[in-house]
């Protein structure tokens, strides 16, 4: 079943089956059930369609989600690197970006 151009799996719970959507995570899906009353135990399945349709566009609404939210931090690093901050700095010469250690790891970040 295809929900918010993502795949997701009818038989998992829901809040397994919501972190499948790109931007949704264990936390957002747990107060989607929530705020709708879905059991913990409800799968994709056993939902009504016009409560799917109801979540599809709360989702819609209130937060950024797929190809939105990646875009978005496209834009973020490109702004970044733009003001020639020390992240945007490590983003454009491909290295760790949070502190990492480089001398010994970061070969693949390196590499890539």
């Amino acid at each position: 079943m295809y929900l918010l151009n993502s795949e997701i799996r009818d038989k998992k719970k829901i809040k397994v089956a919501l972190k499948d959507i790109y931007g949704i995570g264990y936390t957002k899906a747990e107060r989607l059930c929530q705020e709708f009353g879905i059991s913990e135990k409800a799968t994709l399945n056993q939902l009504s369609s016009e409560k799917i349709n109801r979540i599809i566009s709360y989702i819609e609404k209130e937060y950024p989600y797929g190809s939105l939210l990646k875009e978005k931090s496209k834009k973020d690093i490109k702004a970044l690197a733009q003001l020639k901050t020390v992240r945007g700095i490590r983003h454009r010469n491909k290295l760790p970006v949070r502190g990492q250690r480089t001398h010994t790891n970061g070969k693949t970040k390196k590499r890539n």
